[in-house]
């Protein structure tokens, strides 16, 4: 069972300036403000499952087992107002991104949408350490990671210091390569789980406060991504022609698929009977509307994903069935 009530919180500076946050007894109606989209990365082990169940159901169970698919858990929290107005309630939406080896290089689905990472890893685990840079830095060369995004570095298991591989002064080394935070964490001791997350919403709202990223309720970057270059071509192109729509694609794309079928089988019962020019015309002509049907599915793609950001769907288990 998740937590029915949000997670109380100081102001928004507040939080910023401190460490520990005390707790707000204000409570609000209204379900919450803002929705950001937060990912969990790091090696299987670190602990970022129990990072979560203790962050939204204030649980631990011990002899967890490795995430394997990507799983997604929502938290409120309520920041503290000034004076009589209400400070703003922002509900985490976070993401688990399984460690295994398997998942080193997630697609672009993974991703979409985050605003902010915290980045795990077991500070009684130095090869952990090693990986996370390794994830990080490929974050960075996709462009995942950007100036508008919040990084914050999460060293965890901090209740096994006596077993410490990893300096603490090595973490804030890296963290300050990424311009983030960096706290030291116990999902099994309660240590900080709550104060790091509320430090995520704090400075992730923050920085769309200074108009370093775009907030239509949802978190979308201002600069946009596009999830293949098939699709980002698809709006390029089509843009030329007319002003895409999803229907007008769709409509594109269905005509332009069956006269691809309907010339092809013409060519090929026409072998034999008309010259070959005339036949590799029509096949060029197949191809043609083949690449205009493709540009328009492109097109309805980006459009259904976008909707389902919206909406806060895990779209890569629908993106290949289609989605309205």
């Amino acid at each position: 069972m998740y937590r029915q009530d949000p997670i109380y919180a100081d102001s928004i500076d507040e939080t910023l300036q401190k460490t520990e946050n005390n707790m707000s007894g204000h409570k609000e109606s209204r379900e919450y403000d803002h929705l950001y989209k937060v990912c969990l990365i790091g090696d299987a082990g670190t602990g970022k499952s129990s990072v979560i169940r203790r962050f939204t159901d204030d649980e631990f169970y011990d002899n967890t087992k490795p995430s394997t698919s990507m799983e997604s858990s929502c938290q409120t929290i309520q920041f503290k107002g000034d004076g009589s107005n209400p400070g703003p309630k922002i509900r985490l939406q976070v993401w688990d991104w399984p460690g295994g080896e398997s998942q080193s290089r997630p697609t672009n689905n993974h991703f979409r949408g985050a605003v902010a990472y915290m980045a795990c890893f077991d500070i009684s685990n130095r090869s952990s350490f090693i990986n996370l840079k390794t994830r990080l830095a490929w974050l960075k060369e996709n462009e995942y990671i950007n100036e508008g995004t919040v990084v914050h570095i999460v060293g965890n298991k901090c209740d096994r210091s006596h077993q410490r591989e990893v300096p603490r002064d090595t973490a804030i080394e890296l963290a300050s390569k990424y311009d983030a935070g960096y706290t030291e964490s116990s999902a099994k001791e309660n240590i900080n789980i709550n104060d790091v997350f509320k430090r995520v919403a704090a400075t992730t709202y923050s920085k769309f406060r200074s108009k370093q990223v775009s907030d239509d309720r949802h978190a979308v970057v201002e600069e946009k991504k596009y999830s293949t270059k098939l699709e980002a071509q698809s709006i390029s192109c089509l843009s030329i022609f007319f002003k895409p729509t999803s229907a007008k694609a769709t409509a594109v794309s269905l005509v332009s698929n069956i006269g691809a079928i309907v010339i092809t089988i013409a060519c090929l019962a026409a072998i034999g009977s008309v010259g070959w020019p005339l036949i590799v015309a029509g096949f060029v002509a197949a191809g043609a509307l083949y690449t205009v049907g493709t540009l328009c599915n492109g097109y309805v793609m980006e459009k259904n994903r976008e909707e389902l950001d919206r909406k806060g769907i895990d779209y890569p288990y629908y993106a290949f069935i289609g989605y309205t």
